[in-house]
């Protein structure tokens, strides 16, 4: 997002000269590679800061500052004065990445985590004008990426039958192994057939591997489409149009996710918005996050719990994870916990933020996509 740095930065400043443009993007370019280098790591650092706040202790600070002043000795290192230029440098940065890096973990990790950490914070935290559109931009990016990669991810290769002559490859092989054997001399035959056999297991191997993903897209399809005609809980057994709506949006975020391949087809958000809408009244009314989690119980929060892997990622960084740090946070409490003072403490999300229930819904999809991203 490089070509967006002149008006990103207007959250900053209007006044930005070009050699100052010229330095941050600079710095934009290093604090890249040190992103993609410590993923696992920083990226989750530098989205939680960009949702919510930087923690001035943590290495993402320290590395957005080491970064900026390689080119710029003049900036302050008191986060307090820098907050804002520091989110605008870790949004080009993440948002480069998104946009234009080669595609793997690092791509698509910082991209489900924008769509997560955007979700509901975006709604939640008063912002400028200039940062609301960048912040919308950023998330409108990932989403699109992510789109285009699921569609990528399962296109099945050619076939078979039409990559490989396999009947001629046999007639080489065969035509070796029946040509004489010289006396006293070694057998002619396993230096040639050798490669001939390697290349053909190779063959099966991608075959094999072809077969398998054409396999996992058919029964994610049959499974998710099913799902959906039935409108039933795998879990519960029960219809979702008779579960209330806090019920209804846990549970079906997070057996929709367990059906999809990762990341998630575009048509998976729809079918999880007619599973939790068909046969609700109002169901385009918006819900508050209090009253989603009232109704909520122990027996459904310890069966919704995050996997152990991603339990330290949403205790970390409510941010980005909110509905999972609220269901491991009253998992861990009994339902005790205070759940609402907490959360806006820790990311600046208010009980009253209030969404449909297809947007909590999709809500749930997005965390628990991005824990498995992050599982590896």
């Amino acid at each position: 997002m490089l070509d967006r740095l002149s008006e990103w930065y207007r959250v900053v400043t209007p006044n930005l000269t070009h050699e100052d443009l010229e330095k941050r993007k600079a710095s934009v370019e290093s604090l890249i590679l040190t992103l993609k280098e410590k993923s696992r790591a920083l990226i989750p650092e530098a989205v939680a800061g960009l949702v919510w706040h930087f923690d001035p202790d943590s290495e993402i600070v320290s590395t957005l500052v080491k970064a900026i002043r390689a080119q710029d000795l003049t900036f302050p290192t008191d986060i307090e004065e820098n907050e804002l230029e520091l989110k605008v440098v870790a949004a080009l940065a993440l948002g480069e990445i998104v946009n234009n890096s080669k595609r793997g973990k690092a791509r698509r990790l910082t991209a489900v985590l924008l769509v997560s950490g955007l979700g509901i914070s975006r709604d939640a935290h008063s912002q400028t004008r200039y940062l609301t559109q960048m912040l919308g931009e950023l998330r409108s990016k990932a989403v699109g990426d992510l789109d285009r990669e699921s569609v990528a991810t399962r296109q099945v290769p050619p076939t078979f039958a039409e990559s490989i002559n396999l009947k001629q490859r046999f007639n080489a092989i065969e035509e070796v192994a029946r040509s004489p054997v010289v006396p006293n001399h070694p057998s002619p035959l396993w230096p040639a057939i050798g490669p001939m056999l390697q290349e053909t297991f190779n063959s099966f191997q991608k075959r094999l591997e072809t077969l398998e993903l054409a396999q996992k897209v058919d029964r994610e399809e049959l499974e998710a489409l099913w799902w959906s005609y039935s409108g039933r809980s795998k879990a519960m057994g029960e219809p979702f149009s008779r579960m209330d709506a806090g019920i209804a949006v846990l549970r079906a975020g997070h057996e929709l996710a367990d059906i999809c391949l990762v990341p998630p087809l575009p048509s998976a958000r729809y079918l999880l918005e007619d599973v939790v809408s068909r046969g609700r009244k109002r169901a385009s009314q918006r819900i508050s996050l209090e009253s989603i989690v009232s109704e909520w119980t122990q027996p459904l929060v310890a069966g919704n719990i995050s996997p152990d892997n991603a339990r330290e990622l949403a205790k970390r960084f409510p941010a980005l994870l909110p509905i999972s740090w609220i269901v491991q946070r009253l998992a861990e409490s009994k339902m005790s916990a205070d759940w609402t003072a907490e959360l806006e403490t820790m990311a600046g999300i208010k009980k009253d933020v209030a969404l449909s229930v297809a947007q909590w819904a999709e809500q749930v999809l997005w965390e628990q996509v991005a824990q498995r991203v992050y599982e590896g």
